[in-house]
């Protein structure tokens, strides 16, 4: 054992920069890009059945549709796909590292590349149970971890197993189907290896592991033991240096919901990390039992391509031009890693959150309501959304105030429609709340969106005041200029606003506001969430939404008993003044996790 151990160590380290070259440009690519396809995938088949969102209520006959089971499926081939490209391109990096060949990511990407034409092209159907045998023990690090991070995991596992008659007899034909796997998991390699059939491989890799089952088993359990180790140690240090950072930069008040939401990242990053770590060195592992127990040199060429041929190669060398393919990969991979951080809130948000929090009027306790410090608190504290109203001027422009006059925030006896903005731009938005806030000015819409794009998401309540019969199309202008439509909700208390919202937009998110809720919610067809004051929000209320496909969202939450409630009979968003205890309170609150799951199963 101890000698497997030592081979793999040294296999790894040998080509050690190219493996990681490739390893962090893969997942990169892949890892947020499957995760869009996964969003988008949802939305598309939820909109095919006239649901608004996925809920309780709904879930099951959206996971039974013939759509959902089409597209999971071609989910999954796809996700299977590029494991086999990436086993195929550590195969052939292992293979080099063992025979002290020294590779650069190109080189192993072409060989990964023509191994894996090869073996599909003579395993056209068998690749997909193949890499299957093989999947449970590259990827149990990642799958494990994101049950804990990704929500909608957590809950489509334990609505599957309540629907389950006998989840007895699930649970043992899922350890069958694992212990099949325990003896199959070398087929795949010896197939990559040799060059050959997944069928031989199946026959050579249960005559392997019949004689050296004990073995296998006890390396893979011990090794994965100590990557459990040193992933949790890392784990724990991110958090420390997470508390450190939060400790001496943010304000006492919003220290804790600012490291509870941190640390919620922090879990989400080391999921993808541990699906690296996992696949890499269980790989080699593998490779490594493999190779020791087998005479074969296998099929694989001990030479790095000949790039002579290629004039590219001839006139600069290979040397130069993987460096300049590296480097321009590497762009590629700024340029995109980018744009997804620019755009997480659209990315994420809706995958690996439950309840979610609205700051209230932009953040009303810590700043001057509907202000840009207000917006610049709640980016601060990491709300989920902001809340804020908009009105117009005399003057058609669009800007943030909740009363219809000026007085109360402003100091100016004068409704809004009866002013123009050059007026309303040298007022004092602030000075009413604290003097260290004298002089903010009231912003505009565009303002606020072009502060807010890729930062924060919106809630923008248009308000009904008689005199601003034109504001829709001018809000939706704004909200399709700035491509922020994923990242807006548009809502209003008048719902002769809310259809001419789903009239010039359909794909934006609307939202009717409710003082009280009563009567028939599925009628509202132009609405997608109901925002309701939260002592008219009761269990059975948020469950004829959810039936209807609608979310929930409670208004003005900040009391925390009120927030536990709301939590606990399953509101989806909870607007409130006081982020900070939202979080910290839904934190206590939720206590769903893998281990759970498993509970509910053995019941």
């Amino acid at each position: 054992m101890r000698t497997c151990f030592k081979k793999a160590r040294e296999i790894l380290n040998f080509n050690m920069k190219s493996l990681l070259l490739f390893e962090v440009g893969l997942h990169i690519a892949i890892s947020a890009t499957l995760l869009y396809l996964l969003r988008q995938g949802i939305l598309l088949s939820l909109e095919r059945q006239g649901y608004s969102y996925l809920t309780a209520e709904n879930f099951l006959d959206f996971i039974k549709n013939p759509l959902t089971i089409l597209l999971f499926s071609v989910y999954v081939i796809v996700m299977l796909f590029l494991l086999l490209f990436e086993v195929s391109v550590l195969l052939g990096c292992f293979h080099y590292s063992e025979r002290k060949v020294k590779a650069t990511v190109t080189d192993i990407i072409l060989i990964g590349s023509r191994q894996m034409e090869i073996f599909i092209g003579r395993n056209p159907l068998m690749w997909l149970p193949g890499i299957l045998t093989l999947m449970p023990f590259l990827t149990m690090h990642y799958l494990v971890r994101q049950f804990f991070n990704i929500k909608i995991l957590n809950y489509a596992i334990q609505i599957l197993i309540s629907e389950f008659k006998y989840p007895a007899v699930w649970i043992i034909l899922f350890v069958a189907l694992l212990l099949l796997c325990t003896k199959l998991f070398l087929a795949v390699p010896a197939a990559v290896m040799k060059r050959g059939r997944v069928k031989d491989g199946f026959r050579e890799s249960r005559s392997i592991t019949g004689r050296h089952y004990g073995r296998f088993l006890g390396s893979l359990l011990v090794w994965n033991i100590a990557l459990i180790v040193v992933l949790s140690a890392f784990y724990f240090l991110f958090t420390f240096l997470a508390a450190v950072f939060v400790h001496f930069t943010k304000d006492a008040a919003i220290a804790l919901g600012v490291l509870l939401k941190i640390e919620d990242w922090i879990q989400v990053g080391m999921g993808y990390v541990a699906g690296v770590v996992g696949t890499v060195c269980n790989l080699v592992l593998i490779y490594t039992m493999y190779r020791e127990t087998t005479r074969e040199r296998g099929s694989l060429p001990d030479r790095l391509p000949d790039y002579g041929k290629s004039r590219l190669f001839r006139k600069f060398g290979r040397k130069r031009v993987a460096m300049l393919i590296g480097m321009c990969v590497a762009a590629l991979e700024l340029v995109y890693g980018w744009y997804l951080i620019s755009q997480r809130v659209v990315l994420a948000d809706d995958i690996f959150v439950s309840t979610q929090v609205t700051a209230h009027r932009g953040g009303a306790r810590t700043a001057p309501e509907n202000t840009m410090s207000a917006l610049m608190n709640a980016v601060e504290e990491l709300a989920d959304y902001a809340e804020i109203d908009i009105q117009e001027t005399k003057d058609g422009q669009l800007i943030l105030l909740h009363d219809s006059s000026l007085k109360r925030t402003a100091g100016l006896n004068k409704k809004i429609w009866e002013v123009n903005y050059d007026e309303i731009r040298n007022l004092d938005a602030g000075g009413w709340f604290r003097k260290e806030f004298s002089g903010e000015p009231i912003p505009t819409l565009r303002e606020v969106l072009d502060y807010c794009k890729g930062k924060l998401n919106l809630n923008i309540e248009i308000k009904s005041n008689g005199h601003n019969e034109d504001i829709v199309p001018k809000v939706i202008g704004l909200i399709g200029e700035y491509h922020m439509e994923d990242q807006c909700i548009v809502t209003s208390m008048d719902y002769h606003f809310l259809r001419q919202v789903k009239e010039l937009n359909p794909g934006i998110t609307t939202g009717y506001i409710m003082s009280v809720a009563y009567g028939d919610v599925s009628r509202l067809e132009y609405a997608d969430l109901l925002s309701v004051k939260y002592i008219y929000v009761t269990e059975s209320m948020v469950r004829s939404a959810h039936e209807a496909g609608k979310q929930v969202h409670a208004w003005t939450v900040n009391a925390e008993g009120n927030m536990m409630r709301m939590n606990s009979i399953g509101v989806d968003n909870i607007i409130t003044d006081r982020t900070t205890l939202v979080r910290e309170v839904l934190a206590q609150e939720n206590t769903d996790t893998f281990v759970e799951l498993l509970k509910i199963a053995l019941r």
